[in-house]
């Protein structure tokens, strides 16, 4: 097993940026059609509060239990976390760090890409043409007639 990775990380060298594919990108667009910007808010140095989409609690009130922490169940805790995401972003490194999985962990999601597409730090996808279905249109002039 470590001679396997040995052997992929000789060849495969070490990624400087963040790749993110055609659909996270066409989600993150949808994500960001639907997100009423007033409730991204910003937290500190280079984080902020994205509202999720169980939001239980305001963005300013899950803002408020992240400093204060008063939580006296577990249940309140879940409420809380599930209200909204801590995204982390630097303008200096290309590091993205989203809590909508598990802890802080370094990956491309909906909303680290979702904000670099409002900020104008990655650009919006192209919509993908609209294809017709199959068979005949529904309102076809008749053939032979004068228009």
């Amino acid at each position: 097993m470590l001679y396997d990775w040995s052997l992929a990380s000789a060849n495969t060298p070490f990624a400087i940026q963040i790749e993110f594919t055609d659909d996270l990108a066409v989600r993150a667009y949808q994500w960001l059609q639907k997100l009423d910007r007033t409730k991204v808010l910003y937290l500190d140095a280079a984080s902020y509060a994205v509202p999720s989409s169980e939001q239980k609690m305001s963005t300013s009130l899950w803002i408020q239990y992240y400093n204060s922490m008063p939580w006296n169940s577990y249940d309140e805790f879940i409420d809380w976390l599930n209200s909204a995401r801590l995204v982390d972003f630097s303008r200096l490194t290309p590091t993205l760090f989203c809590s909508c999985k598990y802890d802080l962990q370094e990956y491309s999601c909906v909303h680290s890409l979702g904000l670099l597409m409002m900020w104008d730090h990655r650009k919006v996808p192209q919509p993908l043409a609209i294809r017709r279905g199959k068979g005949r249109q529904k309102k076809v002039k008749l053939a032979l007639t004068k228009d």
